[in-house]
């Protein structure tokens, strides 16, 4: 079975009759023709992934005592799809026309949510906007940002993370989180 986060509803189909590659076309087709945003729930970390991750933020909501709203199932499924690092402006933007059509000040509102609850996490770029980027299912890395382009490149650094332990450790520093950005030119527009 092959789920979809169609937004207006989840759908679950049946893949014996198709490949994945052909049924997620058939549906992307079907649901274009609606007007409807569709985001294949394996596209980002696997079907029972998202499904996990919508439960945990569903209780995150309900303990905070925030509504459970079709817009924030919208928001979530499209920003937990979402491959890069984006910036809650995109976003709204995407979501502001068509039949999944959200305010700015909810898509804001759920990202914030979404950041408290550990699902994205924010970034500052070379202008300090702020871009986010999918925490959930994903293993821990670092980033460059370009100066000129904007471009964000992840990479491991697991010494990084060892090292910053070891001397919050060694000055009685209670570490929370951390995060380590380089400022810089990408190969690209180096040339």
């Amino acid at each position: 079975m092959f789920t979809l986060c169609a937004f207006a509803k989840p759908k679950a189909v049946h893949t014996s009759d198709y490949t994945e590659s052909k049924l997620r076309g058939a549906i992307l087709a079907t649901q274009a023709k609606r007007g409807a945003s569709v985001v294949a729930v394996g596209d980002f970390c696997g079907e029972e992934s998202i499904r996990r991750a919508w439960d945990e933020f569903c209780d995150f909501l309900r303990k905070t005592r925030a509504r459970l709203t079709q817009s924030r199932r919208i928001i979530f499924c499209r920003a937990m799809a979402r491959p890069d690092h984006f910036r809650a402006d995109d976003l709204a933007n995407e979501l502001a026309f068509g039949q999944d059509r959200v305010s700015r000040a909810t898509v804001y509102h759920t990202l914030a949510l979404m950041v408290k609850a550990g699902f994205i996490h924010t970034l500052r770029d070379q202008n300090k906007h702020v871009h986010y980027e999918r925490a959930y299912g994903q293993t821990r890395h670092e980033h460059m940002i370009c100066d000129q382009c904007g471009r964000f490149i992840e990479f491991d650094m697991p010494e990084a993370s060892r090292l910053i332990t070891e001397r919050c450790e060694e000055l009685g520093f209670q570490k929370r989180t951390y995060r380590l950005a380089v400022f810089g030119v990408c190969r690209q527009c180096a040339k």
